[in-house]
């Protein structure tokens, strides 16, 4: 097999606030795109550039790769489906060091596609996983070297995809039992939109967190929009503990993101919701959270179908983006405040969905942008866009990880930093860089490891 790099960003100096800048760089692409919904960022073919994964029309699978030179190089892996697809994740399924693509859409079968380079591809399409597919990823779900898929069913339970240790997908239903709540009062345990596997506990084993918006169920205490935390006891046996942790809310929530907003050591977890604002959510050290929303700056209401933390401008701390209805970008301020910067990202429609990476190379966090109706349906008035970080004086670096005894991706992989640094917006003499499991997601460090769209 090849030899799999997993590279991961962060910095170790910091200086002052400032406002994060952008330049529309679209002219790097050869032509025009309409991703619709979905969009990835990751280093597909092991090179150590990030590359672009588009879903054109929102069907039609192309990879921009980046050249050394700062320019992209675009291949078709065809038509993934004649139905739009409305989640996709990227992962290495079948360990051989090149990333494949998994999706779906509106019952029209999971689909995934093993890329080995360009013009050397195949695709599978999984019937018994037919589903109304929400956010999809991936994740060594029974820690057995190879990743497994997990896909939110809308209008159902999810589906869970059990890697046969060749890459192939058998049906993991008995991995995990998905019936949250008792099946009564209509409640079909329906309504899963975004997923998340997390070390939250930080006891070595991965976790579920899934966000629960059942639209057109006004009850906020409907099980259908009930959010639901997987805690693994070590053996993959799970228990439901979202009440117990702290992170029911009672609203209809989207989306989830894991990541260190304080930089203390642990994750710190943020919500989108379409009945109330942006939530974040302080863990104390043990894994359990308390709402501290308020006096955040986040108190915004909004159409999201999209959020992501990520250190933009590499001063140590996750800044964080969103898009859907509207688009903002906000600086982390080191204490979980969060300071909202204007006309960050200049286009003439508003951001639909992004993925996020370094396009050019220079240890700074770009983006890629597209442009919707409605959820999925690409604006064909507006090509995807590139938006280039225009950088600073912090520095950054880079990692390599490879699994071994782990799956090649190393999703699962926890990095820790001790050193005599001390920061200019924290009190922590050591510094901690941890990896989440599948969400790029860290204190000090970034990591290109999957994408995930939870539309």
């Amino acid at each position: 097999m090849k030899k799999f790099y997993l590279f991961l960003m962060g910095v170790v100096s910091v200086g002052a606030i400032q406002a994060q800048s952008f330049t529309n760089s679209t002219n790097l692409l050869p032509t025009g795109y309409n991703s619709g919904g979905c969009t990835g960022v990751v280093d597909m073919n092991n090179d150590g550039l990030d590359d672009i994964v588009i879903l054109d029309q929102s069907t039609d699978l192309k990879i921009a790769y980046q050249q050394a030179n700062g320019t992209f190089t675009v291949s078709s892996f065809g038509t993934v489906s004649g139905t739009e697809q409305w989640g996709m994740c990227i992962g290495d399924v079948d360990n051989d060091g090149h990333k494949d693509v998994l999706s779906g859409g509106y019952y029209d079968d999971v689909h995934i596609v093993d890329i080995n380079g360009p013009g050397d591809f195949s695709q599978d399409d999984y019937a018994w996983a037919s589903i109304f597919m929400q956010g999809t990823n991936l994740a060594d779900i029974d820690n057995d070297g190879w990743l497994d898929g997990f896909s939110c069913h809308d209008d159902g339970h999810s589906a869970i995809l059990h890697n046969d240790g060749t890459g192939s997908m058998t049906d993991g239903a008995a991995m995990m039992d998905l019936t949250f709540y008792p099946e009564t009062n209509g409640n079909d345990n329906s309504g899963n939109y975004g997923s998340v596997w997390t070390d939250f506990d930080r006891d070595g084993d991965v976790d579920l967190f899934i966000a629960k918006c059942r639209q057109f169920i006004d009850d906020p205490y409907d099980p259908r929009r009930t959010n639901i935390l997987m805690v693994n006891d070590g053996n993959n046996n799970y228990t439901e503990q979202a009440q117990e942790r702290g992170l029911v809310n009672l609203q209809q929530s989207w989306t989830s993101d894991f990541a260190d907003m304080d930089n203390d050591g642990d994750f710190d977890v943020l919500l989108t919701t379409h009945s109330n604002t942006l939530e974040i959510y302080a863990n104390d050290g043990a894994g359990y959270f308390t709402n501290v929303t308020a006096g955040s700056g986040l108190e915004l209401a909004g159409f999201y179908l999209q959020a992501k933390m990520a250190d933009f401008d590499n001063d140590g701390f996750v800044d964080l983006i969103h898009a859907g209805g509207s688009h903002r970008f906000f600086h982390n301020n080191g204490d979980m405040t969060f300071t909202q910067v204007n006309s960050v990202f200049q286009n003439n429609d508003t951001m639909h969905s992004f993925g996020v990476g370094d396009l050019n190379n220079d240890g700074w966090l770009d983006v890629y942008a597209s442009y919707g109706d409605g959820y999925v349906d690409p604006a064909m008035a507006n090509d995807d866009q590139i938006f280039i970080n225009d950088g600073g004086s912090n520095n950054f670096i880079y990692f390599d990880l490879e699994g071994t005894i782990s799956n090649k991706d190393a999703a699962g992989a926890l990095v820790e930093i001790h050193g005599a640094w001390v920061f200019k917006f924290a009190k922590y003499a050591m510094v901690k860089v941890m990896v989440s499991p599948i969400k790029a997601n860290v204190i000090l460090v970034w990591v290109l490891l999957q994408v995930l769209i939870m539309l």
